[in-house]
């Protein structure tokens, strides 16, 4: 797989869509359906199509692109799951590892294992995503597996005598392999989540919610979720200018949303209560 397909996987994945966007990518002067044209526009049937006949991708890319397109095929099926985990797999076992589609094949082999298997493998999926972290390969999509792994830390069944608390303190060893944006705001995201959720040190949530909104994000949704809950931890925190920061984002970009009035109150309040 080509490096130019990889922001359309990019883009799908930090928007947290299940479906897919692999890419239009037409070769100029061809009329030629293109498979992942027809994946970029949903098309799911006609993509699958051109990816079982296709004759101008390498195996291995043909390959991929149909596990992808098995992933999103409806009704969503046991046996399209299971085609598609074996497809990445076998991905994995014969692409050298240092290729990109070796580590999207794993990451993507590790995203069935914790999400659509009736019986999801967490422990797998969560040291696939390990060691795919630990490798560095400075792909925004394969960082996204330390948020993935924060995610799994903070929701599964614990074992006989361990904290959920300290497995996710545990992944903060991660952040030193994470050398992309969005790698980092989404691993810095679900730390800071993560401990508000478990109970944990509300200040440290509120420091990973400044590394995150360092980078930022251009999606609303994404973006009002941050602000308005680190805003409100680092009240709790009683760090006031850190939460009049936050707040102040959310009113200054999006005025006219109808959370903002509420906002403007906790701001004022802030205010009157700041020294």
């Amino acid at each position: 797989m080509t490096r130019r397909r990889l922001p359309f996987l990019v883009f799908v994945i930090l928007t947290h869509s299940v479906a897919f966007v692999l890419g239009a990518y037409g070769r100029a002067g061809e009329r030629e359906e293109d498979p992942w044209q027809a994946a970029a526009t949903f098309l799911v049937s006609d993509a699958y199509q051109g990816f079982s006949h296709s004759k101008a991708l390498g195996e291995n890319d043909r390959k991929f692109g149909l596990a992808i397109t098995l992933l999103n095929m409806q009704p969503r099926t046991q046996g399209n799951l299971e085609r598609a985990l074996k497809s990445f797999d076998e991905i994995a076992e014969t692409v050298p590892k240092g290729e990109p589609l070796n580590a999207l094949a794993r990451f993507f082999a590790a995203r069935v294992r914790e999400f659509y298997l009736p019986a999801p493998d967490l422990p797998g999926a969560s040291d696939a995503y390990l060691a795919l972290i630990k490798e560095s390969t400075g792909n925004p999509v394969i960082e996204l597996a330390a948020a993935r792994a924060v995610m799994i830390a903070t929701f599964a069944e614990p074992s006989a005598g361990e904290q959920p608390i300290e497995r996710v303190l545990a992944l903060e060893s991660l952040e030193p392999f994470l050398t992309t944006p969005e790698g980092r705001r989404e691993f810095h995201a679900a730390m800071g989540y993560a401990l508000l959720d478990l109970g944990g040190d509300v200040s440290k949530a509120v420091d990973h919610f400044l590394a995150a909104d360092r980078v930022g994000y251009t999606h609303k949704a994404a973006a009002m979720r941050l602000w308005l809950v680190a805003g409100a931890a680092a009240a709790k925190a009683d760090r006031i200018r850190e939460a009049l920061v936050f707040y102040g984002k959310m009113v200054d970009t999006y005025p006219n949303d109808p959370r903002t009035f509420t906002v403007r109150q906790h701001m004022k309040a802030l205010g009157d209560a700041a020294p």
